[in-house]
This record gives C-alpha cells, sequence and structure tokens, in this order.
C-alpha cells in the first residue's frame, strides 16, 4: 500500500467548517457573507455546482485563528496537513517534473508582468 493522503479535509465546505469548529453553520455563513466579522473570509477556491463553494481548509482556519475564532493549533494543524498532503501527491517523479516546469513557466510570466 502507498499512503496518498493523510487526511480528505483539504476543501472544505461551510458544514465541514461548522464540523470541524464547532462554531455553527449560521455563524460561519455569517463570516462568510461579511455580516458578522471583518468581512474578508478567504474566498472559496472551488466549486462542485454553482451553489456548492469550497474553500481550502488551511486558508480558512488560518482566517479564523487570526480573528480569535479557532484555537491558532487547529490552524498550524491544518497547514502542517496540507503541506503533508501536497509532499505525497508530488513525490511521484513525473509529476514532480511537471510541476516543476510549470511553476518556472509561471516565474517567468510574473517577471514580465511585474
Amino acid at each position: 500500500a502507498m499512503v496518498i493522503s493523510v487526511d480528505a479535509g483539504d476543501y472544505v465546505g461551510l458544514s465541514d467548517v461548522s464540523e470541524l469548529t464547532e462554531i455553527s453553520k449560521q455563524s460561519i455563513a455569517l463570516l462568510k457573507d461579511g455580516k458578522r466579522g471583518p468581512g474578508t473570509f478567504p474566498n472559496p477556491v472551488l466549486r462542485l455546482t454553482g451553489r456548492q463553494p469550497l474553500w481550502r481548509w488551511g486558508e480558512v482556519a488560518d482566517w479564523l485563528a487570526v480573528h480569535n475564532k479557532i484555537d491558532s493549533e487547529l490552524a498550524d494543524n491544518a497547514r502542517v496537513i496540507e503541506s503533508i498532503n501536497l509532499a505525497l501527491e508530488i513525490r511521484e517523479p513525473k509529476k514532480c517534473d511537471e510541476i516543476i516546469a510549470l511553476a518556472d513557466e509561471l516565474n517567468k510570466n510574473q517577471a514580465v508582468y511585474a
């Protein structure tokens, strides 16, 4: 067996955030909509359908920790898990080579527009 992930929770919906943080889904929705808090909740990164946005758990956990909604240890754990999962994903040599080539190309293009 080959480990491909240590946790499948990289992408979360509002219900997942609520469950992971023990903050009500309604409170999370108010934070997301800017009706509570500073109004800077992270943007979703994926949509399964038009009505089902997903966020990166690490970004949401960081935001919640910065705004004193959760303990920073939970956010630290989310970042570590995200990094481990990424490392596990790119450890395949072919995939790693492709990612490095794409990153190099993106960096070249960024320098052109800077």
